[in-house]
């Protein structure tokens, strides 16, 4: 008699570990004095200001508008409609609930914390730095097209499971850091702004991804067709909008003075 290969467990140590790390965070823009929290994170702040350069400045603008409201919100329904057309509704169902906690957590953190960013670039309530919103949603939405890539191969541990799924992995997570790099280079947010982003997005990710391990097999055109729709959102985006971002953070004065008019 064939027998089924055991479940994955549920990634409870992982997770705790983020909302820890977010909560020690949290505390540390609370109830540490705001200079000295400053004073700590001023050192890693400057050292990357000090690796800016013209051609990098518009590196890292393509690289933050990975994590624009507008785009983040198209790329995620895209993902939940293809979920839905693969007839998977609890997954499309549990994508679209992590990616509304983010942006609800993300929110109410901001207007609890009040931390004021380290240049002034956006008005009402995203005026507030702490925790990174785009570091947020773009980690959570790399994590959640990289489960849904990868689910053409089994998980990391069973018979079949392939290294181009670590290799994919590996390159989303390249990407994330560097988006969340882009929001310290263009000095919209503080280090720990973006660290407390990534964590609170990463434990949402392993409950998604112990989710999608734990569910039927996904049909093999969804791999293809969720990392077709995750490259053309972005490059279309980039397109579109590209000019815009880059003079917005230009006149704000994100570059240090680089290419001002």
């Amino acid at each position: 008699m064939r027998v089924a290969p055991p479940r994955p467990p549920v990634p409870a140590a992982f997770i705790f570990a983020c909302i820890a790390l977010f909560a020690v965070l949290s505390s540390w823009i609370v109830m540490v004095p705001t200079t000295f929290v400053e004073r700590v994170e001023s050192p890693p702040q400057a050292w990357v200001l000090s690796m800016g350069s013209p051609s990098l400045d518009r590196i890292m603008v393509g690289l933050t508008m990975l994590g624009d409201f507008p785009l983040t919100v198209s790329l995620m329904s895209g993902v939940i409609v293809l979920l839905l057309l693969a007839r998977r509704h609890w997954l499309a169902i549990h994508a679209t609930a992590v990616f509304l906690s983010v942006k609800l957590a993300v929110g109410i953190v901001k207007a609890l914390t009040e931390r004021v960013r380290p240049l002034e670039l956006y008005p009402g309530g995203d005026v507030f730095s702490f925790p990174s919103g785009h570091a947020a949603s773009a980690t959570l939405l790399l994590g959640v097209y990289g489960c849904l890539i990868c689910s053409r191969w089994p998980p990391a541990g069973r018979v079949g499971s392939s290294t181009a799924c670590s290799l994919i992995t590996a390159h989303l997570l390249v990407l994330a850091v560097l988006v969340a790099l882009s929001r310290v280079y263009l000095q919209a947010h503080w280090p720990s702004d973006v660290i407390a982003g990534v964590a609170l997005a990463s434990a949402l990710i392993a409950a998604f991804r112990w989710q999608v391990d734990n569910a039927s097999p996904l049909p093999g055109w969804l791999p293809t067709a969720t990392a077709v729709w995750l490259a053309a959102g972005y490059a279309g985006y980039l397109v579109w909008q590209f000019n815009t971002e880059f003079d917005r953070y230009r006149h704000a004065g994100a570059f240090l003075g680089r290419l001002v008019d």
